[in-house]
């Protein structure tokens, strides 16, 4: 997990000042609930090219989630 500062970081340079947010299966999240997976708009950030010799933190290679899109991704896998 990113600590909150970054995170914060990730949500302005994805989302700017929004306080409130859509992932990309259509769930609200909202900036204030980073990390909270008990929050009905809790949210975390996932590589879209995962950990490997070359990981990178590009905010190109980053990317915003609600905590059940993460959470079904990893049960994907």
């Amino acid at each position: 997990m990113f600590d909150l500062e970054s995170a914060m970081t990730v949500w302005k340079e994805k989302f700017g000042n929004a306080t409130r947010a859509i992932d990309e299966q259509g769930l609200t999240i909202m900036k204030t609930s980073y990390g909270d997976k008990l929050s009905k708009f809790g949210w975390v950030i996932r590589r879209i090219e995962p950990n490997s010799i070359e990981e990178t933190d590009d905010i190109n290679n980053l990317k915003i989630i609600h905590v059940i899109t993460n959470d079904s991704l990893l049960e994907n896998k």
